[in-house]
């Protein structure tokens, strides 16, 4: 995944979910690019919420398809707002499993823009 700073007019951005609502059985979608055959949605549910402290998610498991080259696509709630980074799959086979995982978005974002911070040099 990477940050860029892209000098067009009218972009709309996406709307950032508030992953603190989520709830196992919540319908999700996975966006990406897995094993380079194209751009993909997948369809699933929250599967499990682990939790870092009161209310916070730590990890989102999905059992929409997470294949490898999803890794760094969006995990997009029923609203269309982003609640987390698609981030690994638990797989003993390398395939699918239905077990995916997903960096809450609101950890990600302020991740990016701490690195940016420690590496503008503009």
């Amino acid at each position: 995944m990477a940050v860029l700073h892209i000098n067009i007019d009218n972009l709309t951005p996406i709307q950032i979910g508030d992953e603190t609502s989520l709830d196992v059985g919540d319908i999700v979608f996975a966006i990406g690019y897995p094993r380079n055959i194209g751009q993909s949605v997948s369809q699933g549910i929250i599967s499990a919420l682990t939790k870092n402290s009161e209310n916070t998610p730590g990890i989102i498991q999905t059992d929409a398809a997470i294949n490898p080259g999803n890794s760094g696509g969006a995990l997009i709630n029923s609203r269309g707002e982003l609640v987390g980074i698609n981030s690994s799959i638990f797989s003993e086979s390398g395939n699918f499993e239905g077990i995916g995982f997903a960096t809450p978005a609101s950890y990600a974002i302020a991740a990016f823009q701490e690195m940016a911070r420690s590496s503008y040099r503009g």
